[in-house]
C-alpha cells in the first residue's frame, strides 16, 4: 500500500481525543468544578452538542481524563518493577515521570490531568483505579526477604506518591532541560533524608497557636472553618455545599451566610487559616532556637501533629485550583513564601552541619508536599494517630524513606 493510500485515523476518534485533551487542560487550570462541556466546546470552536456526542455529562469526561492519567502512571510503575531493588524501582518511576513531563512541556506528547480533584469527583471507577495504582506502587517497595509492617509500608507509599505528584510543581520552577536533574535531587532526599535526629532525641513540642474550636454548641469562626476544611478536602469545592457544611455543624443555612457571603469566600478563608497555622509553626520553631535541623524538624512535626489532632486538618492545596486569578496567584505566592522560609532554615542547617548538603529548594518543597498529604493519610493508614505518627511518618522522611 502506498503512502497516499494509507488509511487515515477515524475523524470521530480524533475529535474525541481533542475533547479529552481540552478537558485535561481545563481541569488543570480550574479543577473539575471549573471545567464545563460548554467551555470545552468553545475552546475547540465547535457546538456544545459536538462534545455531548462523546460525553453526556462533564463527570464522565473528567473520569476519562483521570483514568487516562492513572493508566499512564500504571505503565510507568509496571516498567520500573523489574529493577532489582526498591530504590532502583522508585528511581525509575521518578525519572520516567520527569522524562514524560519534559515531553509534555516541550510539546511532544499531550498533557495528563493533575490529580488534585480525583477524589472529589467521587467516581467509583476512578477511585478503584487509583487504589490499584497505590497497590502497584506499594509493590515496588517490597523485597522477598524482608519482613513487612503493613502500616509503615502504607505510610511510606503515601509519602512517596505525594512526592511524585508534587514533583511537577517543583519542575515547573525550572526550564525543562533540568527536569532530570530535579528528579535526581528529589531521589537523593528520599534515599538519604534531610538529617536524622540522634537516637532518643526529640524535637521540642510546638503547640500551634490557633483559636480553640469551642464547644459543640458554639459555632464560632474556627469551628466553622474546620468543618468546611474537612468537607472541601474530602469532597472538593463542588461537594462542599452549604447544606453539607450546615448539616455537619447542625446549624441553619442562615448561619453559613453569617460567617461568609459565598462559597468562594469560604475557600479563601480556609486557605488563609491554613497559611496562618503554618506560619505560626515556623515562627515558634524559629523563636525556640537550636540547629537548622532542630528548627525545621520542630515546625514540620508540629504541623503533622496538628493535622492528626482534633483541631486539624489543614486545607489541602488542591483547593487552590478552584479559585480564579488574581486571588489564586496571591495565595500561591503565600505558600511559596512558606516554602522559601523552610529553604532558608535548611540552608542554615547545611551551614551549621546539622543537615546534609541537599538542594534546599527541593527539600523545602518536599516538606510542603508531605505536610499537605497528611490530610489523606487516614485513607491508607487508618491505624496511625498522634502517638504513632512521628515514628511512622515524620522520622522516616528525615532519615530517608528509601534508606534501606
Amino acid at each position: 500500500m502506498t503512502a497516499s493510500a494509507s488509511p487515515k485515523p477515524d475523524r470521530r476518534f480524533r475529535r474525541r481525543d481533542a475533547v479529552v485533551r481540552t478537558a485535561v487542560e481545563l481541569i488543570n487550570e480550574k479543577g473539575v468544578h471549573g471545567m464545563t462541556l460548554a467551555e470545552v466546546a468553545a475552546r475547540l470552536d465547535i457546538v456544545a452538542t459536538g462534545v455531548a456526542y462523546y460525553f453526556r455529562r462533564k463527570e464522565q469526561l473528567a473520569a476519562t481524563c483521570f483514568l487516562q492519567a492513572i493508566d499512564r502512571f500504571q505503565q510507568i510503575v509496571g516498567e520500573a518493577a523489574p529493577q532489582p531493588t526498591p530504590f532502583e524501582r522508585v528511581a525509575a518511576v521518578f525519572r520516567a515521570y520527569a522524562a514524560l513531563y519534559t515531553d509534555i512541556c516541550e510539546g511532544r506528547t499531550p498533557p495528563i490531568v493533575h490529580f488534585h480533584d480525583a477524589q472529589a469527583l467521587g467516581d467509583e471507577e476512578v477511585n478503584a483505579a487509583f487504589v490499584r495504582l497505590f497497590r502497584s506502587f506499594r509493590g515496588l517497595l517490597v523485597t522477598a526477604d524482608a519482613p513487612v509492617d503493613a502500616t509503615a509500608l502504607a505510610a511510606q507509599t503515601h509519602q512517596l506518591l505525594a512526592a511524585l505528584f508534587w514533583s511537577r510543581r517543583i519542575m515547573e520552577s525550572y526550564d525543562s532541560r533540568y527536569f532530570a536533574e530535579i528528579a535526581d535531587g528529589i531521589l537523593d532526599i528520599l534515599r538519604n533524608g534531610i538529617g536524622a535526629l540522634a537516637a532518643g532525641e526529640s524535637a521540642p513540642a510546638l503547640p500551634v497557636e490557633i483559636p480553640p474550636p469551642g464547644s459543640p454548641s458554639d459555632v464560632g469562626p474556627e469551628r466553622f472553618l474546620k468543618a468546611a476544611t474537612e468537607l472541601i478536602n474530602d469532597q472538593g469545592y463542588a461537594g462542599a455545599s452549604v447544606e453539607r457544611i450546615s448539616a455537619r455543624l447542625n446549624v441553619t443555612k442562615g448561619s453559613f451566610y453569617h460567617h461568609v457571603e459565598t462559597k468562594h469566600d469560604l475557600v479563601i478563608r480556609c486557605l488563609e487559616r491554613t497559611i496562618a497555622i503554618m506560619r505560626a509553626a515556623q515562627r515558634q520553631a524559629d523563636e525556640q532556637g537550636g540547629s537548622g535541623l532542630q528548627e525545621i524538624y520542630a515546625s514540620f512535626a508540629a504541623l503533622i501533629d496538628f493535622q492528626m489532632s482534633e483541631a486539624g486538618p489543614l486545607l489541602a492545596l488542591k483547593a487552590v485550583v478552584s479559585i480564579p486569578n488574581p486571588e489564586r496567584d496571591a495565595l500561591l505566592k503565600q505558600f511559596g513564601r512558606l516554602s522559601n522560609r523552610s529553604a532558608l532554615v535548611i540552608g542554615r542547617g547545611i551551614a551549621d552541619g546539622s543537615i546534609r548538603p541537599i538542594d534546599a529548594h527541593i527539600g523545602a518543597e518536599l516538606l510542603l508536599a508531605i505536610t499537605n498529604a497528611v490530610g489523606d493519610l487516614r485513607l491508607w493508614a487508618p491505624e496511625l494517630d498522634k502517638t504513632t505518627i512521628d515514628a511512622a511518618y515524620t522520622r522516616p522522611f528525615f532519615a530517608g524513606l528509601l534508606a534501606h
